[in-house]
């Protein structure tokens, strides 16, 4: 009797001793420092709730309360630091809106996944964000931001939000990618941060899919030595200062088939309203190489400013309604500028000054250019000759010069013809940039003909919101035009046009917390599940050796 008292008192201590190691060898990945929350291995927001459950600290790390729908709603406290070599998930199926609290930021060594999360500030008395103007932009807020050559960073189907703010001594810009090797973003939203995203030093980023809107500068600050990037698909809009910038020595990036619009405030910079305009795209201080292809711009001060910044590629982008110039080149040398439409400018549709050596061609310029010394010391104003093109351009036909049987002045040859009906009912004419209207007396109608081929058109009046009636501005009914707008926010191809079919929204339909599948419920349950066996392996071993002193 006494001897199975002591085999099952064994059993009993040796299963606990084990329990306990295991449960200590799986939060020692986990360690509470006091300014922070250091990770060390893998690790998920699942196991940071592990972790507190069996910390011995009174010290709240994260709290969790559930909303109306039964959803996580997590509070962190303290600063989370990803270590070098380390890897942490932010996934919504452990939380599904993920809230810092001031100075409880994320900081990333090593590796990080942000997976259908939403992730925003949290004042501590509110439990709501925290929201800043031009006025409270110092209040301090939480933010995320890469460290000492982090790994990678994905982010995909998430949210940011309400993060950011400036400081004389150390400004917390939102989302910020300092000396980060490479990273990518897909179906995202940035909005009411103090910028959108900021990176530095950073390479091998992609960004595509996303929306970047009401941050209080820019929607997306790109700064030195950020190069190889492709930033494509997006939408970009009324945000404080410029919409995309790459700021001194960004090279080799593309900028292709985002849709930019409602850049028209006096830039807001560190605290300071400046006397310029914010622009939808800026290329700024040596900034090279880099190809700016097949955007749409609405309503912005300059759709496109390139300053100091030489042989970039700026090609097929269409710009509507911008308040200043177009398309502003500054003392910039060796770009392309090729076929590009600039409509209804409040000023020039090409504005140069003291720029070299240039290259346009095939461009629309409906205001016409202004030269500042860039051809042989002349300046050139041609607000009259809406059609001009420098040397090396196309020279368009003026209205008046429009025949009865006008040749097309950039592709002469076959033509198609259609009437004003087909162009309303938004037949397919063909892909020729020809399309002669029958009704070609009206010399006003065949401009836009002679430049817009059948997808340009289409393009514009899907996306923009904006009926082209050859010359004859015919805005769509305010709901329509509103309509067409979000349709095409969220269509937008990497072609540059919108789908004909709309696209499905995926949602998250998973309870926030409960496990997917078997392999997530291993991988989440590991330390749990060894401990088990490592407990089974004891009573076995235990019951083998009792039987074999028993025997003897």
């Amino acid at each position: 009797m006494m001897v199975k008292k002591i085999k099952t008192a064994l059993i009993i201590y040796y299963g606990l001793f084990l329990l306990i190691l295991t449960i200590k060898s799986a939060s020692a990945e986990i360690e509470l420092k006091p300014e922070r929350i250091l990770i060390t291995d893998e690790e998920s927001l699942a196991t940071l709730f592990d972790y507190q459950e069996t910390n011995e600290s009174d010290e709240q790390i994260i709290t969790v309360n559930r909303n109306a729908k039964g959803e996580n709603i997590c509070y962190l406290h303290k600063l989370l630091h990803i270590d070098a070599n380390s890897t942490f998930r932010f996934e919504g199926k452990d939380c599904k809106e993920l809230r810092l609290y001031p100075g409880a930021n994320i900081r990333i060594e090593g590796t990080a996944y942000f997976m259908n999360i939403k992730v925003t500030s949290a004042d501590k008395l509110t439990n709501q964000p925290i929201q800043i103007s031009r006025i409270t932009y110092k209040r301090p807020r939480p933010h995320i931001y890469t460290y000492n050559f982090a790994d990678y960073v994905h982010i995909e189907n998430s949210e940011f939000s309400y993060l950011g703010s400036y400081s004389d001594v150390g400004s917390t810009w939102g989302v910020s990618f300092w000396h980060l090797k490479s990273g990518f973003i897909d179906n995202s939203k940035f909005h009411h941060n103090y910028f959108g995203i900021y990176t530095w030093e950073t390479k091998d980023l992609v960004i595509q899919n996303s929306s970047f809107h009401d941050n209080l500068e820019y929607g997306m600050d790109f700064h030195d030595y950020s190069d190889n990037f492709t930033v494509r698909n997006n939408t970009v809009y009324n945000n404080g200062n410029h919409g995309i910038i790459f700021s001194k020595f960004c090279d080799n990036n593309k900028i292709v088939n985002n849709y930019i619009y409602d850049h028209t405030l006096k830039a807001f910079v560190k605290g300071i309203t400046r006397s310029y305009g914010s622009h939808g795209i800026m290329l700024h201080e040596n900034s090279n190489n880099n190809f700016i292809s097949n955007n749409v711009f609405k309503n912005n001060h300059r759709a496109i400013f390139i300053d100091h910044s030489d042989n970039n590629f700026i090609e097929e982008n269409i710009i509507i309604s911008d308040r200043a110039d177009g398309i502003y080149l500054s003392e910039s040398v060796g770009n392309v500028l090729e076929n590009n439409v600039v409509l209804e400018t409040g000023e020039y549709g090409l504005y140069s000054y003291y720029s070299k050596d240039n290259e346009y061609s095939g461009n629309y310029f409906e205001k016409g250019s202004y030269f500042k010394d860039e051809f042989n010391g002349q300046e050139q104003s041609l607000a009259s000759a809406k059609h001009y093109l420098p040397p090396g351009g196309l020279l368009l036909a003026m209205p008046e010069e429009v025949s009865a049987n006008p040749v097309n002045p950039i592709i002469e040859g076959d033509s198609n013809v259609y009437s004003d009906a087909d162009s309303n009912a938004g037949s397919n004419v063909g892909s020729s940039k020809a399309g002669i209207l029958k009704d070609a007396g009206n010399s006003d109608k065949s401009l836009f003909t002679n430049i817009l081929d059948y997808k340009q058109y289409h393009f514009l009046t899907d996306l923009v919101g904006y009926r082209i009636d050859f010359g004859k501005e015919n805005k769509e009914s305010e709901g329509n035009k509103k309509s067409s707008a979000e349709n095409a926010e969220k269509n937008v191809q990497q072609d540059g046009f919108p789908e004909t079919t709309e696209k499905t929204e995926t949602t998250e339909t998973t309870e926030p917390g409960r496990l997917t599948n078997f392999s997530d419920f291993i991988d989440y349950k590991r330390y749990h599940i060894l401990a088990i066996v490592a407990l089974a392996v004891i009573v076995f071993v235990t019951d083998l050796t009792y039987k074999k002193f028993k025997n003897k």
